[in-house]
């Protein structure tokens, strides 16, 4: 989703959410952890942290002393890390952050051995590092290192912190478990590389966790160049989300070090298109660093799975389906063969399932016979959700495939005005009309993710809705008048510059400001897609078709002012709901928030979570696939990204003034 640019990061071959989240384990992982002295008691009812205590050391430079150039966010990176900790069940007390000309090489030796001095030998610590990494040459190979303000490029062992020094400090401390986080890229250090085993198993878990290491990720190779993606470094922007919880695949509730370097690895390369290689690996021990995630929000996730399918000969092609249902006791087909019957709180696994699309079939006497096609991605978990419809009088044949009851036609367009000045920013707003609407993808929409799947019929009431997205010139006038809002750079970047353009680098809150200013509110995720597809479903706000030269800001370099693809407005008139840029929307992020209610009205989103929903798609997107009107993106509301902007709603019937 979101691009990436060069980041002024030096890396060279010469020189060169709510609060409200907990980090426990629970169900089966503190079951498994319960053999750990000093983790939890085996009568224990009450779930406990896995570690004594948890310490965190965070750095970031971008003013250097003597150091060029100079870096624009790597103190940007140290405190989002830093914000994220106590979520991971890193105590504030326990946590020091260095920033610029705090983080000399002194300090941060101050702080590792003076102030965590009482650090424990069942504790863990965790060293985050943002800023210049070098390489030199030695006899025999080379040394990197970790460059400290004050650090000179002439005198890099008596100023710097090598490697060696780093493998040191981990020995060092006295606590059990040490993972360097490093967002730079050099060489010159020997690494025992932790291969992820292929099923973490209870004794696996407890073994590792009983061992001490040292362990050790960073962003890229010697030679290669450090990237900054929208106001972060990419690779640090990839530990944020999987420190989220996205890493988290399975639910466990936690991660080893070496399962966190699978995930942000193959993200850093994709994202990077080859360009970052992190580096991972094992500075001493044979333990394993555990982070414990923090959960979303929502009841637990039973998983119950079939023994696993027994194969003569390795495969790298496969993947996994994860089936649930509403109902016991439904016989599930996967083509010819026949998995098994749904039991209440437990999940259909199949494992080792060949990558690509397979027909999913579910009968129960006395209701009607469900089909859908799934996707199957190597290494990857698709989820299918079975939802049958009771046998009635007049029911379609067995055979065919389910399908959404029918809505009346598209309601007409406001007469009148197409658009209305409303609001204290007196912008353009056009009316969509109370009534029903299909939201979500069907079933059979190989293009939809799990997230936007079931289609359902959704009931909102009348509101209105901006026609274009939030202008440059609609902020400054916010800005001068309210105050509120904060001058972002990237709205002088020239790509995004221009008085018609969309605003962007805006966060949640922000955007929020702006429509409490103007009298206003996002929209919820429903109010946002209705308003783009109208009430018969379409794919883009324009039609079904997405076409080779689509009506919209997408597969650009940069945004356009708004209402420059007039062709590519919805039934309603709203302009650039595909493309241009990401919008903010009202709802927390879900992925299975469509399955908990079938037919709502007003829905609103769960109540608590981590990342607000982003909807239409951005100038950036190479795929018009992304600017569909069912596809759902995500992103923590103090984040901000020059393709992400807003619009604004007022609840309200036509007479609206």
């Amino acid at each position: 989703m979101f691009p990436t640019h060069p980041r002024t990061r030096r890396a060279s071959g010469g020189p060169a959410a709510p609060s409200a989240v907990r980090r426990l384990l629970t169900g089966a992982a503190l079951a498994t952890l319960a053999l750990l002295p000093g983790v939890v008691s085996a009568q224990s009812s009450a779930p406990a942290p896995l570690y004594g205590q948890s310490w965190a050391l965070v750095v970031g430079i971008d003013k250097y002393d003597k150091v060029r150039p100079r870096l624009n966010y790597a103190v940007a990176d140290a405190r989002e890390v830093a914000a994220t900790l106590p979520a991971l069940g890193f105590p504030k007390e326990n946590t020091r952050v260095l920033l610029d000309a705090q983080a000399t090489k002194a300090n941060i030796e101050q702080v590792l051995y003076r102030e965590f001095a009482g650090m424990g030998p069942n504790d863990r610590l965790f060293v985050y590092f943002a800023g210049h990494g070098e390489t030199s040459d030695i006899k025999g190979g080379e040394e990197g290192y970790l460059l400290p303000v004050e650090a000179d490029p002439k005198a890099l062992p008596p100023t710097s912190i090598s490697m060696d020094e780093v493998k040191r400090i981990g020995q060092r401390v006295r606590a059990k478990h040490v993972f360097f986080a490093i967002d730079a890229c050099f060489s010159g250090f020997a690494l025992t590389r932790d291969t992820l085993p292929k099923r973490g198993g209870d004794e696996y878990l407890a073994a590792v966790a009983r061992l001490p290491t040292v362990q050790v990720i960073t962003a890229g190779r010697k030679g290669e160049q450090a990237i900054e993606a929208n106001g972060h470094g990419l690779f640090t922007r990839r530990l944020l989300d999987a420190f989220r919880g996205q890493a988290d695949l399975e639910g466990h509730g936690y991660l080893t070090a070496a399962q966190l370097f699978s995930w942000v690895e193959q993200r850093v390369g994709r994202d990077s298109q080859g360009k970052m290689t992190p580096q991972y690996g094992k500075l001493d021990g044979e333990g394993q660093f555990i982070f414990t995630m923090p959960r979303i929000g929502g009841p637990p996730v039973v998983a119950v799975a079939p023994a696993p399918t027994v194969r003569m000969e390795p495969r790298t092609d496969v993947g996994s389906l994860y089936v649930t249902a509403t109902l016991p006791g439904i016989e599930v087909w996967l083509g010819e063969q026949r998995l098994g019957e749904t039991t209440t709180g437990q999940t259909l696994i199949v494992d080792n399932l060949g990558a690509g699309r397979h027909h999913l079939r579910a009968t129960k006497s006395g209701y009607q016979e469900w089909r859908s096609e799934v996707s199957i991605t190597p290494k990857g978990r698709t989820d299918a959700m079975i939802q049958l419809q009771p046998a009635a009088a007049g029911a379609r044949p067995a055979s065919e495939p389910p399908r959404v009851a029918a809505l009346p036609p598209p309601a007409p367009v406001p007469s009148g005005a197409l658009a209305r000045a409303l609001g204290g920013d007196r912008a353009p707003m056009v009316f969509v009309a109370a009534g029903a609407f299909l939201m979500g993808a069907s079933d059979d929409d190989a293009r939809a993710t799990p997230a936007e799947k079931p289609q359902r019929t959704v009931t909102l009431s009348a509101y209105w809705i901006d026609q274009y997205e939030v202008t440059n010139a609609q902020w400054s006038v916010f800005r001068q008048a309210h105050g509120g809002g904060a001058a972002t750079a990237l709205t002088r970047d020239p790509r995004f510059a221009g008085a018609r353009r969309p605003i962007v680098g805006a966060t949640w809150d922000q955007a929020q400001e702006y429509c409490r200013w103007a009298g206003k509110r996002l929209p919820t995720e429903a109010e946002w897609e209705k308003a783009a597809r109208g009430t018969d479903g379409r794919a883009y706000p324009w039609g079904e078709a997405a076409a080779s030269s689509p009506p919209a800001q997408v597969g650009k370099t940069e945004t356009s002012d708004v209402g420059s693809h007039p062709r590519g407005a919805s039934v309603y008139g709203a302009l650039d709901m595909a493309g241009n840029v990401w919008e903010w929307v009202l709802d927390w992020y879900d992925p299975s928030a469509y399955k908990r209610v079938a037919t709502p009205a007003n829905p609103k989103g769960p109540t608590i979570g981590g990342e607000k929903v982003l909807r239409g798609g951005s100038w950036w997107e190479r795929d018009p696939a992304s600017a569909r009107t069912t596809s759902r993106h995500h992103q923590a509301p103090d984040r901000a990204h020059n393709n992400v902007g807003f619009r604004c709603v007022v609840s309200g019937d036509d007479q609206l003034r």
